[in-house]
């Protein structure tokens, strides 16, 4: 999954591949990513700290709104 800021500051899918759990939870490309493990992502944000260490087993609560407008939340442990 990648992300990309629009020009109105909003943290947006910028793809997602087929074959991770959260495309199975149907997040898809230009969802907008409002939280990640209770922070309020803001313009410049840095994602990558927010997700902690890149190891199986650490766990990230998402927040997102969805193209209809819905914010839907997700957790996902890395594999």
């Amino acid at each position: 999954m990648g992300f990309a800021w629009d020009n109105q500051g909003k943290l947006r899918v910028s793809f997602v591949y087929n074959n991770v759990p959260i495309y199975g939870e149907g997040v898809r490309r230009g969802w907008i990513l409002e939280e990640v493990n209770g922070t309020v992502i803001t313009a410049g944000a840095n994602i990558s700290s927010l997700l902690g260490p890149n190891q199986a087993g650490v766990n990230n609560e998402f927040v997102f709104t969805a193209s209809d407008g819905q914010q839907v939340s997700f957790s996902l442990e890395k594999g």
